[in-house]
Protein backbone atom coordinates (compact mmCIF):
# COMPACT_ATOMS: atom_id res chain seq x y z
CA UNK A 1 0.00 0.00 0.00
CA UNK A 2 1.26 3.67 -0.78
CA UNK A 3 2.19 5.74 1.81
CA UNK A 4 0.04 9.20 1.89
CA UNK A 5 0.75 11.20 0.85
CA UNK A 6 2.03 10.35 -2.12
CA UNK A 7 2.81 13.86 -2.99
CA UNK A 8 1.90 17.21 -1.65
CA UNK A 9 0.56 20.04 -3.73
CA UNK A 10 0.70 23.91 -3.09
CA UNK A 11 -1.00 26.47 -3.88
CA UNK A 12 0.64 29.77 -3.97
CA UNK A 13 -0.81 33.07 -3.45
CA UNK A 14 -2.52 32.96 0.23
CA UNK A 15 -1.10 29.43 0.62
CA UNK A 16 2.31 29.81 0.96
CA UNK A 17 2.94 33.51 0.59
CA UNK A 18 0.91 36.42 2.09
CA UNK A 19 0.21 37.88 -0.69
CA UNK A 20 -3.51 38.15 -1.24
CA UNK A 21 -3.88 40.92 1.30
CA UNK A 22 -1.36 43.03 -0.91
CA UNK A 23 -2.73 42.18 -4.07
CA UNK A 24 -6.38 43.54 -2.29
CA UNK A 25 -4.93 46.69 -1.34
CA UNK A 26 -3.54 47.38 -4.87
CA UNK A 27 -6.29 46.72 -6.60
CA UNK A 28 -8.62 48.72 -4.28
CA UNK A 29 -6.38 51.59 -4.40
CA UNK A 30 -5.65 51.91 -8.28
CA UNK A 31 -9.54 51.03 -8.61
CA UNK A 32 -10.41 53.80 -6.33
CA UNK A 33 -7.89 56.42 -8.93
CA UNK A 34 -10.06 55.15 -11.46
CA UNK A 35 -13.26 55.95 -10.07
CA UNK A 36 -14.40 51.99 -9.90
CA UNK A 37 -16.28 50.40 -6.76
CA UNK A 38 -14.13 47.68 -6.00
CA UNK A 39 -15.57 46.64 -2.53
CA UNK A 40 -14.82 43.70 -0.83
CA UNK A 41 -17.81 41.86 -1.64
CA UNK A 42 -17.02 42.83 -5.54
CA UNK A 43 -13.03 41.82 -4.93
CA UNK A 44 -14.15 38.29 -3.83
CA UNK A 45 -14.43 37.31 -7.43
CA UNK A 46 -10.45 38.17 -7.72
CA UNK A 47 -9.38 35.75 -4.93
CA UNK A 48 -8.00 32.69 -6.22
CA UNK A 49 -8.58 33.86 -10.07
CA UNK A 50 -6.08 33.28 -12.47
CA UNK A 51 -4.75 36.81 -13.78
CA UNK A 52 -6.41 37.13 -17.03
CA UNK A 53 -10.00 36.53 -15.30
CA UNK A 54 -8.85 39.70 -13.10
CA UNK A 55 -8.15 41.97 -16.14
CA UNK A 56 -11.42 40.90 -17.27
CA UNK A 57 -13.26 41.60 -14.14
CA UNK A 58 -11.76 45.03 -14.08
CA UNK A 59 -12.52 45.54 -17.57
CA UNK A 60 -16.69 45.10 -16.68
CA UNK A 61 -16.01 47.12 -13.85
CA UNK A 62 -14.44 50.01 -15.62
CA UNK A 63 -17.08 49.72 -18.81
CA UNK A 64 -16.61 50.32 -22.30
CA UNK A 65 -14.52 53.44 -22.12
CA UNK A 66 -12.22 52.27 -19.59
CA UNK A 67 -8.35 52.24 -20.47
CA UNK A 68 -7.03 48.93 -19.16
CA UNK A 69 -3.67 49.66 -20.38
CA UNK A 70 -3.31 53.15 -17.87
CA UNK A 71 -5.03 51.07 -14.97
CA UNK A 72 -2.46 48.42 -15.38
CA UNK A 73 0.59 50.69 -15.54
CA UNK A 74 -0.61 52.61 -12.54
CA UNK A 75 -1.22 49.31 -10.56
CA UNK A 76 2.17 47.97 -11.75
CA UNK A 77 3.87 51.32 -10.56
CA UNK A 78 1.89 51.23 -7.16
CA UNK A 79 3.47 47.43 -6.45
CA UNK A 80 7.05 48.03 -7.75
CA UNK A 81 9.59 45.93 -5.36
CA UNK A 82 7.11 44.83 -3.17
CA UNK A 83 7.54 41.02 -2.68
CA UNK A 84 4.57 39.21 0.03
CA UNK A 85 6.32 37.88 2.60
CA UNK A 86 6.02 34.07 3.56
CA UNK A 87 3.14 32.63 5.43
CA UNK A 88 4.38 31.16 8.99
CA UNK A 89 5.41 27.47 8.95
CA UNK A 90 5.54 27.86 5.13
CA UNK A 91 9.64 27.26 4.41
CA UNK A 92 9.62 24.97 7.38
CA UNK A 93 6.96 22.47 5.76
CA UNK A 94 8.90 22.74 2.42
CA UNK A 95 12.18 21.55 4.31
CA UNK A 96 10.13 19.17 5.84
CA UNK A 97 8.70 17.36 2.82
CA UNK A 98 12.16 17.69 1.45
CA UNK A 99 13.70 15.75 4.58
CA UNK A 100 10.87 13.21 4.51
CA UNK A 101 11.30 12.64 0.90
CA UNK A 102 7.22 13.21 -0.13
CA UNK A 103 7.52 15.12 -3.81
CA UNK A 104 5.92 18.29 -3.37
CA UNK A 105 3.99 20.49 -6.68
CA UNK A 106 3.29 24.08 -6.94
CA UNK A 107 -0.05 24.75 -8.53
CA UNK A 108 -1.04 28.16 -9.33
CA UNK A 109 -3.23 30.31 -10.70
CA UNK A 110 -0.18 33.07 -11.01
CA UNK A 111 1.78 33.56 -14.33
CA UNK A 112 5.16 31.42 -14.43
CA UNK A 113 6.83 34.68 -14.38
CA UNK A 114 5.68 35.32 -11.32
CA UNK A 115 5.84 32.27 -9.82
CA UNK A 116 9.02 32.46 -9.82
CA UNK A 117 9.97 36.30 -8.92
CA UNK A 118 8.15 35.18 -5.30
CA UNK A 119 9.52 32.05 -5.40
CA UNK A 120 12.99 33.23 -5.57
CA UNK A 121 13.19 34.03 -2.43
CA UNK A 122 13.25 30.09 -1.34
CA UNK A 123 15.64 28.85 -3.99
CA UNK A 124 13.16 29.40 -6.81
CA UNK A 125 10.80 26.82 -8.71
CA UNK A 126 13.47 24.40 -9.13
CA UNK A 127 12.72 23.50 -5.19
CA UNK A 128 8.99 21.36 -6.96
CA UNK A 129 9.07 18.21 -8.81
CA UNK A 130 6.34 19.90 -10.67
CA UNK A 131 5.36 23.33 -10.98
CA UNK A 132 1.70 24.12 -12.62
CA UNK A 133 0.98 27.95 -13.62
CA UNK A 134 -2.25 29.56 -14.72
CA UNK A 135 -0.04 29.61 -18.47
CA UNK A 136 -0.38 26.33 -18.39
CA UNK A 137 -3.95 25.37 -18.11
CA UNK A 138 -6.83 26.33 -20.47
CA UNK A 139 -9.48 26.13 -17.35
CA UNK A 140 -8.52 27.47 -14.04
CA UNK A 141 -9.44 26.93 -10.65
CA UNK A 142 -12.02 26.11 -9.81
CA UNK A 143 -11.63 23.65 -12.66
CA UNK A 144 -10.29 20.49 -11.92
CA UNK A 145 -7.87 20.99 -14.29
CA UNK A 146 -4.56 22.38 -12.71
CA UNK A 147 -4.48 19.69 -10.18
CA UNK A 148 -5.25 17.12 -12.58
CA UNK A 149 -2.78 18.21 -14.87
CA UNK A 150 0.02 18.40 -12.11
CA UNK A 151 -1.05 14.80 -10.74
CA UNK A 152 -0.27 13.71 -14.35
CA UNK A 153 3.11 14.93 -14.72
CA UNK A 154 3.77 13.88 -11.31
CA UNK A 155 2.68 10.26 -12.28
CA UNK A 156 0.15 9.89 -8.93
CA UNK A 157 -3.39 9.30 -8.74
CA UNK A 158 -4.90 12.58 -7.37
CA UNK A 159 -6.94 10.49 -4.19
CA UNK A 160 -3.56 9.65 -2.85
CA UNK A 161 -1.83 13.21 -2.73
CA UNK A 162 -2.71 15.90 -0.49
CA UNK A 163 -3.29 19.38 -1.75
CA UNK A 164 -3.32 22.74 0.39
CA UNK A 165 -5.10 25.66 -0.56
CA UNK A 166 -6.32 28.84 1.70
CA UNK A 167 -9.38 30.05 -1.27
CA UNK A 168 -12.43 28.48 -2.23
CA UNK A 169 -12.07 28.23 -5.72
CA UNK A 170 -8.60 26.56 -4.94
CA UNK A 171 -9.78 23.99 -2.68
CA UNK A 172 -12.75 23.23 -4.81
CA UNK A 173 -10.09 22.96 -8.06
CA UNK A 174 -8.23 20.71 -5.95
CA UNK A 175 -11.73 18.76 -4.82
CA UNK A 176 -13.33 18.12 -8.02
CA UNK A 177 -9.71 16.49 -9.36
CA UNK A 178 -10.15 13.75 -6.49
CA UNK A 179 -7.26 15.26 -4.13
CA UNK A 180 -7.59 14.69 -0.68
CA UNK A 181 -7.66 18.72 0.55
CA UNK A 182 -6.45 20.76 3.08
CA UNK A 183 -7.35 24.26 3.67
CA UNK A 184 -5.85 27.06 5.65
CA UNK A 185 -7.74 30.33 4.84
CA UNK A 186 -6.54 33.19 4.10
CA UNK A 187 -8.40 37.02 3.59
CA UNK A 188 -12.17 35.10 2.82
CA UNK A 189 -14.18 32.75 4.98
CA UNK A 190 -14.19 28.87 3.36
CA UNK A 191 -17.50 27.97 2.84
CA UNK A 192 -19.41 25.49 4.45
CA UNK A 193 -20.64 23.24 1.70
CA UNK A 194 -16.82 23.16 0.78
CA UNK A 195 -15.13 22.88 4.29
CA UNK A 196 -17.65 19.43 4.09
CA UNK A 197 -15.55 17.97 1.44
CA UNK A 198 -11.82 18.65 2.72
CA UNK A 199 -9.95 16.66 5.19
CA UNK A 200 -9.44 19.34 8.08
CA UNK A 201 -9.03 23.52 7.85
CA UNK A 202 -6.56 24.44 10.04
CA UNK A 203 -5.21 27.90 11.32
CA UNK A 204 -1.59 27.53 10.41
CA UNK A 205 0.99 25.65 7.97
CA UNK A 206 3.21 25.70 10.96
CA UNK A 207 0.27 22.72 11.98
CA UNK A 208 0.96 20.79 8.65
CA UNK A 209 3.93 18.61 9.59
CA UNK A 210 2.57 16.87 12.96
CA UNK A 211 -0.69 16.64 11.17
CA UNK A 212 0.44 14.46 8.38
CA UNK A 213 2.56 12.68 10.61
CA UNK A 214 -0.20 11.52 12.80
CA UNK A 215 -2.41 10.37 9.22
CA UNK A 216 0.89 8.01 8.29
CA UNK A 217 0.55 6.76 11.69
CA UNK A 218 -3.04 5.94 12.65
Amino acid sequence: MQAFPSAVLLDMDGTLFDSEAIYKKLWQQTARKFDIDLNDEVYARFVGARYDQCLQYIQELGGSSFNLDAFLQSMVHAGQGILPPLKPGALELIEWLEQNNIPKALVTSSRKEMAARSLGVIGGLERFQVVVTGDDVEHPKPSPEPYLLTCEKLGVAPETTLAVEDSNPGALSAIKAGCQTVVVPDVLPIQQSIQKQCLIVMQSLEMLPDWIEQKQTS
